[in-house]
């Protein structure tokens, strides 16, 4: 089954004391191509030390465990630091609880493969966000790092222009002795160039 072609896998870390019911929960993550399950804990103490190493993006996290239980394991490692959420439990007034602490979902035992995959969506739709985001940011600094220093060129032939500030990909801002800014777009910057007398990589 492949869920997001060509994105990056969702990182999933199994918090559940129970054997086969952690084993049923990677039978059924095995199914989404697009997932990695990057480890298993059978306690409390364990999910704590495996999500602060870890780091993964979703934690399936059983209410009742030993050592902590899950509420426990968000206080520890700290509602700031801790990623998305999925409860796992086997009653359902943990829901409520659940949603207080800020779950991304929950899931009740025996968990079933279609309830599992809803859960998984909402968690790949909390990412998806985040990725352009940071794409569009790394664009940008791309972009910034290209830029030559900035500086301001003085213009001494004619009465119109005060100064000119290079931009990105060869635009300039014109300002005009009256405090007037005037752009000028990536049409018009080779006769912009010429008639300043400006070298190509100006």
């Amino acid at each position: 089954m492949t869920d997001r072609p060509g994105a990056q896998p969702l990182r999933v870390l199994i918090v559940e004391d129970e054997p086969p019911a952690r084993r049923r929960l990677r039978s059924l993550l095995q199914r989404h191509d697009d997932v990695t399950i990057v480890g298993e804990a059978a306690h409390g103490g364990e999910a704590v030390e495996l999500i602060q190493r870890d780091q993964p993006d979703v934690v399936l996290l059983d209410v009742e465990l030993p050592v902590a239980n899950g509420f426990e394991v968000i206080d520890a490692v700290g509602p700031a630091n801790m990623p998305d959420v999925i409860f796992v439990t086997a009653y359902d007034h943990y829901a409520i609880r659940a949603f207080d602490v800020h779950a991304l979902d929950y899931l009740l035992k025996p968990v079933e493969s279609e309830r599992l995959g809803t859960a998984l969506g909402r968690a790949r739709a909390r990412l998806a966000p985040r990725r352009p985001d940071a794409t569009r940011l790394g664009r940008a600094m791309d972009d910034l790092r290209q830029l030559p220093v900035v500086r301001r060129i003085p213009v001494r032939h004619g009465d119109r222009i005060a100064e000119l500030q290079p931009l990105f990909h060869g635009e300039y801002v014109a300002r005009l002795k009256d405090g007037t800014k005037l752009t000028s777009g990536r049409s018009y910057r080779d006769q912009m160039r010429s008639a300043l007398r400006l070298k190509p990589d100006d």
